[in-house]
C-alpha cells in the first residue's frame, strides 16, 4: 500500500521501478500472481536495465505456471547480463529474508527454472 501511495505522489519519480518491484515482490508473498505480474512488467518498462526487475518477473510468471514465460524473461536478463548464468540466478535472492528465498526457489523449482538441490 505504501509503494503505491509513493507512486501516486511521485509520477515522474525515475526511481518509480524500486516502488513497483515492491508491489511486485508483496503480492508475490501473498500468492497474488496476476497482480504481480503487473507490477513485474511496470518494473521492466520503467528501467530494463535493472536486472532484479527480471529475477522477481521470473519467479512470478513461474508462480503463474507459464514456464515458456519465465523462460522468455530468463533469456532477457542474460542478454542484458553478460556473463551471468542460469544457475547464477538464487544468488540473486540471497539479501532477502529466509522465507521469501524459500518461496522464490520453490515456485522457480516447479518450473524447472533452476534446478532442485
Amino acid at each position: 500500500e505504501e509503494a503505491n501511495k509513493a507512486l501516486r505522489l511521485s509520477t515522474l519519480d525515475p526511481t518509480a521501478y524500486l516502488a513497483l518491484q515492491g508491489i511486485s515482490i508483496a503480492n508475490l508473498v501473498m500468492d497474488r500472481f496476476d497482480e504481480a505480474a503487473v507490477a513485474s512488467r511496470k518494473t521492466i518498462d520503467a528501467n530494463p536495465r535493472f536486472p532484479m526487475g527480471y529475477a522477481w518477473a521470473i519467479i512470478v510468471e513461474c508462480g503463474r505456471g507459464d514456464k515458456a514465460k519465465a523462460e522468455a524473461l530468463l533469456d532477457q536478463l542474460l542478454a542484458s547480463m553478460p556473463g551471468f548464468k542460469r544457475e547464477a540466478l538464487p544468488s540473486l535472492l540471497s539479501f532477502f529474508p529466509a522465507a521469501i528465498q524459500d518461496k522464490s526457489l520453490a515456485l522457480m523449482r516447479s518450473q524447472g527454472i533452476v534446478p532442485s538441490p
